[in-house]
């Protein structure tokens, strides 16, 4: 989707500057992150078992790619609002690591190292 897109190139840009604070890119990650939560009403678990099952070779990969949904892209989205949460955190707000633990239970038992699959 154009959302996607959008918030992708955005992400990449932030990514060669080092992830620097970008309120247009929380702004960004914060809409799909509702998007998500509106259109998945609480099945991100079972989209986090899916990830892993294509992972393992169990599903086929083509069941990630239904609708507007991009699982890469959600825990980008997630790590980018944790990020812009952290000077939050240190006045003694949890919303970084909520936004950090849904990306972890995402991306499932493997956590970070599925990326390198």
């Amino acid at each position: 989707s154009p959302a996607w897109a959008s918030f992708h190139k955005a992400f990449e840009r932030s990514a060669q500057q080092g992830f620097p604070a970008d309120a247009g890119l929380r702004d960004m990650a914060e809409a799909l992150w509702q998007s998500v939560q509106d259109a998945m009403d609480g099945a991100l678990q079972a989209a986090a078992a899916l990830f892993h099952q294509v992972l393992v070779g169990n599903a086929d990969a083509s069941l990630l790619s239904v609708g507007d949904h991009c699982h890469y892209g959600m825990i980008a989205a997630l790590f980018t609002l944790a990020r812009h949460c952290l000077p939050d955190a240190l006045e003694g707000s949890y919303c970084g690591t909520d936004f950090a633990g849904v990306a972890l239970k995402l991306l499932g038992e493997s956590s970070a190292l599925d990326f390198l699959e």
